[in-house]
């Protein structure tokens, strides 16, 4: 499982801390048989776009629930972030190969095209 750990030496090979965003706190838990737990805090009082790294993750838990089965599934390839809500925590299972950081960037504003609108 997840979190059972007997020694140091345990907690070394499957807790990774992760380069995170200024304000947040990232790590993976891998339990050693394909499957991985990625955890942001955010610690800022913003919602913010978290870019994960390429792959499939379900959702375990958010600002405000916990899902023990059907957990919302996000499919990444880096252009789609997931939004933490601020001074929450966020937990998703997944597979993560070599995450060494991960991207918060300002959010893309669409643009829409510029119409004229003649009042005479």
């Amino acid at each position: 499982g997840f979190f059972k750990w007997n020694d140091m030496e345990d907690i070394q090979n499957h807790l990774r801390f992760i380069q995170a965003p200024e304000g947040a706190i990232v790590y993976t838990i891998s339990n050693g048989e394909g499957k991985d737990c990625i955890v942001i805090h955010n610690g800022t009082k913003m919602r913010r776009p978290i870019f994960l790294p390429e792959g499939v993750f379900t959702l375990i838990a958010d600002h405000d629930h916990v899902y023990l089965e059907n957990g919302r599934q996000y499919s990444t390839r880096g252009e789609r972030p997931v939004h933490v809500e601020g001074f929450a925590t966020m937990i998703l299972e997944g597979h993560i190969d070599q995450v060494n950081s991960l991207e918060v960037r300002p959010l893309q504003k669409k643009k829409h095209p510029k119409v004229d609108v003649d009042l005479k």
